[in-house]
């Protein structure tokens, strides 16, 4: 462990040193309410500062939606000739329209979710933190963070580059007012998509990777002795049993079942937060997927025709084939961040092979609220009671 006990103040301070940018920026353009508990912003001292911050904030959220339903409006109104494309089978019409809208919908719910929402993003980010600190692995974390905030400014700069291309290019192409109405029309949506699936890839990558650093911990400690001919770990089709209550008897290199325990309790406590996660961001997540992948499709169905006979310059199709690979990232940055927690999902699972609990008190640990089963850590009692038998755990 870290020399110096860390408390759940510097990880705290460390979650928002390498994710300041993007929570700043999603403040800005208000999908995050003001004040923010992540961004640890002062609420006491003052009270006429923090509610005129508050109005301004919910102000420009509204404003942000309104702008944006009103240009989609008056294009389908003052301009139709744009909005309905006679020239394009039915279905494709109908797909066209439902982005548009669906773009409308994904705004207002990426803006009022985070106020109607509080409580979870307080949980947990409180939740991460006391992981954090019960983890108490500050350089490892910390490099952890690191990595995932470079690629995450990296993506909001090729995001921020592209949308102002687009806008110029736009502006260029297009007369006032239907490039402003254009432009404006993208933006929102453009920018709640950037946004969000950041910040869903910062909380899940997060979490994939301090559930590495704990199952690096565990393989440390049940793998140290391979060679033991008494070794605990039994083969059962593809996934290895280790019987803590043998491991412990063991003469040479006896298993640290309190570490094990404690280990397991934190990744089942980061797994429910990756679930909690999709769930709270997953009716998001879909619109993004589905108006993403209408997007793609009309995108390249435009170049198709120009290609074969050429419309527009020779710059807007590689603008709108560099369009066509910024939405596809979209795609890869929210399977990515999911593939990364499958990959740590079934290091350790506490099973009732060969276990004293049964089903009832295994139930009983299942249901038992996160906060409960993280403080249980700090004060757990390691000592074997007479007849009292120690839970297996379940190694893939």
């Amino acid at each position: 462990m870290d020399p110096i006990k860390l408390d759940t103040t510097f990880y705290h301070k460390l979650l928002l040193k390498k994710f300041n940018l993007l929570l700043n920026i999603a403040q800005l353009a208000g999908f995050l309410p003001f004040p923010a508990y992540v961004l640890r912003q002062d609420v006491e001292r003052l009270h006429f500062r923090t509610l005129v911050l508050t109005c301004l904030n919910l102000t420009f959220a509204v404003l942000i939606f309104l702008t944006s339903f009103v240009c989609y409006l008056a294009m389908y109104i003052y301009y139709p000739d744009l909005m309905y494309k006679e020239n394009l089978p039915a279905v494709l019409q109908i797909m066209y329209h439902v982005e548009n809208w669906l773009r409308v919908v994904m705004v207002l719910i990426a803006l009022v979710g985070p106020r109607l929402s509080g409580r979870y993003f307080r949980e947990t980010i409180d939740t991460l933190v006391h992981i954090m600190k019960l983890f108490d692995r500050a350089t490892k974390i910390e490099s952890i963070l690191t990595a995932i905030s470079v690629i995450t400014n990296r993506l909001l700069l090729l995001y921020g580059l592209h949308a102002l291309i687009i806008t110029v290019t736009v502006w260029i192409s297009t007369e006032h007012p239907v490039s402003t109405l254009l432009n404006v029309s993208y933006l929102a949506p453009y920018v709640t998509i950037a946004v969000y699936i950041l910040l869903y890839r910062a909380l899940l990558a997060s979490i994939a990777g301090i559930v590495g650093c704990l199952n690096d911990n565990l393989r440390e400690i049940t793998l140290q002795d391979r060679i033991d001919p008494r070794r605990t770990y039994g083969k059962h089709t593809t996934i290895s049993y280790i019987m803590l209550h043998e491991g412990k008897e063991r003469e040479t290199s006896p298993l640290d079942v309190a570490t094990i325990v404690r280990l397991s309790t934190m990744h089942m406590a980061l797994m429910r937060l990756a679930r909690a996660a999709n769930k709270h961001f997953g009716v998001l997540m879909l619109i993004i997927v589905l108006s993403t992948f209408i997007q793609i499709n009309m995108l390249l169905l435009e170049l198709y025709h120009n290609i074969s006979h050429p419309v527009m310059p020779e710059y807007c199709l590689w603008v709108l084939f560099l369009h066509a690979i910024v939405h596809f990232t979209f795609f890869f940055v929210i399977a990515t961040s999911n593939h990364a927690i499958q990959q740590e999902r079934t290091m350790l699972l506490l099973h009732e092979f060969k276990c004293s609990w049964s089903s009832e008190q295994n139930m009983t640990v299942s249901n038992t609220p996160l906060s409960s089963m993280l403080h249980s850590i700090q004060n757990a009692n390691t000592t074997k009671l007479p007849g009292q038998e120690l839970p297996s755990l379940k190694l893939p």
